[in-house]
């Protein structure tokens, strides 16, 4: 499915691009880490679209200035309220890891947790992700993802080979190579059976380098067989 992503300064923002977002695709990943103030209750259910929701730490290309604990607070707080999605790194301290697994059992199961990994400096040996993809899997991810920075159209490729070992185990795998060099990624992984291939909105900047705008991404991949609910 098409998630497209979006990273509010404010509450407001933050409802007002959930809808514009929903409206686009079937999935919406609302970005927490610049978020400045509280987030009321009522945030998590009262917009439109699937949500995944992630507090991006700055190694990983986020911006968040908090510590763990407050980073990692309101994950807890949308998996107790049983969003569809949290998106939590693999590098978090384990007895936070932890607590968010227990907030998700707490809100019933209804929220599937993605634990990921991102490596902006650039795509290891396949060793190397192999490793990380073992590493997210033991720690408890319903869905594994792992982004790397590509430098060339190969990075790609072999990133984009742990979804087809996600398959053959039964595993759920978000794999792509951020910048240029990987933007094709994106659309690949669709195609090879990624759960989540993530986008800009048109109407904003990328919330990670090598995004396409959602509406160029669903052109793609109806081009290319694949429809945005696929």
């Amino acid at each position: 499915m098409i998630c497209v992503s979006v990273l509010p300064a404010t509450v407001e923002e933050a409802r007002r691009l959930r809808v514009e977002a929903a409206g686009a695709a079937g999935v919406v990943e609302v970005r927490l880490d610049r978020l400045r103030g509280g987030i009321p209750a009522d945030f998590w259910h009262a917009g439109p679209g699937r949500l995944v929701v992630t507090n991006r730490r700055r190694d990983e290309g986020g911006c968040f200035t908090g510590t763990e604990e407050e980073r990692i607070a309101p994950l807890i707080a949308a998996a107790e309220a049983g969003v569809d999605y949290v998106d939590v790194e693999l590098r978090t301290p384990r007895a936070l890891r932890e607590a968010l697994s227990a907030a998700v059992e707490r809100g019933g199961k209804r929220t599937r947790l993605i634990i990921s990994h991102h490596d902006l400096a650039g795509t290891p040996p396949a060793a190397t992700l192999a490793g990380r993809y073992r590493a997210c899997r033991d720690a408890g991810a319903d869905v594994i993802k792992i982004v790397t920075r590509a430098e060339t159209a190969a990075d790609g490729l072999r990133v984009l080979s742990l979804i087809p070992r996600g398959r053959r185990e039964g595993r759920e795998v978000v794999a792509f190579a951020m910048g240029e060099a990987g933007r094709m990624s994106r659309v690949y992984g669709a195609l090879l059976g990624s759960p989540l291939t993530y986008c800009r909105l048109d109407t904003a900047g990328p919330t990670a380098p090598g995004q396409f705008g959602v509406g160029e991404m669903t052109r793609l991949l109806a081009v290319l067989g694949e429809d945005e609910d696929g």
